[in-house]
């Protein structure tokens, strides 16, 4: 709800917009990646890195790998990686290039569902005013 944002830019065309600082992964999730016939370009490092590290333990959720210098050891298998625990032998981090993620639309099903809605379509007359009621939902 932090990132939503409404507009009128027409006679009958209400634009809904989600995403933005508060929210990065509202139009991951929404729209998907390119790698997975989605419309956002794939997730990589930013330079000068070259691997995504993914968490294998809770140990490391929210900290950086490089927090872990000595403790750790590289170990590549094929197009994947791992930083390895040198005491246990552990994976403590999934190393890879890119990550593809699949569209799972929330909000554009959300939105189509409430045009539907009496009530809902009466607050958007009374916000927005329309004589062509209900807003079609095309893109979100």
């Amino acid at each position: 709800m932090r990132s939503l944002e409404l507009e009128r830019v027409g006679e009958g065309v209400l634009v809904v917009q989600a995403g933005g600082p508060g929210v990065p992964y509202a139009a991951v999730h929404e729209l998907g990646t390119v790698g997975k016939g989605g419309e956002i370009p794939s997730i990589v490092p930013k330079p000068p890195r070259q691997w995504l590290t993914i968490p294998q333990k809770d140990a490391y959720v929210g900290r950086r790998a490089g927090e872990f210098k000595g403790e750790l050891f590289f170990i590549k298998a094929g197009t994947i990686a791992f930083l390895i625990e040198r005491q246990t032998g552990d994976a403590a981090y999934l190393l890879v290039r890119r990550v593809d993620i699949k569209a799972r639309p929330y909000l554009a099903p959300a939105a189509a569902d409430a045009a539907k809605d009496e009530v809902i379509k009466q607050q958007l007359t009374d916000v927005f005013g329309s004589s062509k009621m209900p807003y079609e939902v095309t893109r979100v």
